[in-house]
């Protein structure tokens, strides 16, 4: 008779890896046939997200506030709904550049910085959490794992990616002890998502007490750059 144990180490322990990568096939599949459905046969914007963004650049150059329930929808040419601009107002600085230049211009250069966060997540992500796991596979659990909110920002360019890479990029820079890049690129981030600025607790819990001044001067420089926004 089979016991429990033995049963264990045949459905589990050795099998495992065979049902995390048929639970990310099926995964993928899902959010891979969704995407087709919505882009390739219905009428899903590439970037969509982005465009938001311009829009609001756009209403800020104009003096007009981008605030507010379908206040883009000229914009966006989604009358009666749009979707809402929320980032901190000294976001629309940076967004309103890109009134300047055409929109297909526009969505290359977005794109490139998006591409910019999408292989800084990859690189240091896999060279540090990795632990041997195969390329592979690491690529189908970064962007299809947890409904595919990876690969569901890359395709909308959603600036979640973009910070995550500045994000990556400073988790190395701590790793490398340059502290001052570390801080810098947390504080940036913040400003344009203020919770992401709990990542600047992250050398107290690798480092030591001293850290604390270090940490009270970014956190306040965040605070006076964001409040005067």
């Amino acid at each position: 008779m089979i016991k429990k144990k033995q049963l264990y180490k045949i459905f589990f322990k050795q099998k495992l890896s065979l049902y995390i990568f048929l639970i990310l096939f099926i995964s993928t599949f899902n959010i891979l046939s969704h995407f087709v459905e919505k882009k390739i046969l219905g009428s899903f914007s590439i970037f969509g997200d982005f465009l938001i963004y311009r829009c609001a650049g756009l209403k800020y150059l104009t003096n007009e506030s981008p605030y507010g329930i379908n206040k883009l929808q000229e914009c966006l040419n989604s009358y009666p709904n749009s979707l809402e601009f929320f980032y901190s107002p000294i976001t629309l600085s940076f967004f309103s550049l890109f009134g300047y230049i055409d929109l297909n211009t526009s969505l290359w250069i977005w794109g490139i910085f998006v591409l910019f966060g999408l292989f800084s997540i990859i690189y240091f992500s896999y060279n540090f959490f990795s632990n041997n796991t195969s390329f592979f596979i690491f690529l189908l659990i970064f962007l299809f794992s947890f409904g595919g909110l990876n690969w569901t920002g890359l395709i909308t360019g959603n600036i979640s990616i973009i910070i995550y890479g500045l994000l990556s990029l400073g988790i190395f820079f701590l790793h490398k002890e340059k502290k001052v890049h570390f801080y810098s690129l947390i504080t940036l981030v913040s400003i344009i998502k203020p919770t992401y600025i709990i990542f600047i607790l992250l050398p107290l819990f690798i480092s030591n007490i001293k850290e604390v001044k270090n940490i009270i001067f970014f956190l306040t420089i965040f605070l006076i750059v964001y409040l005067f926004s």
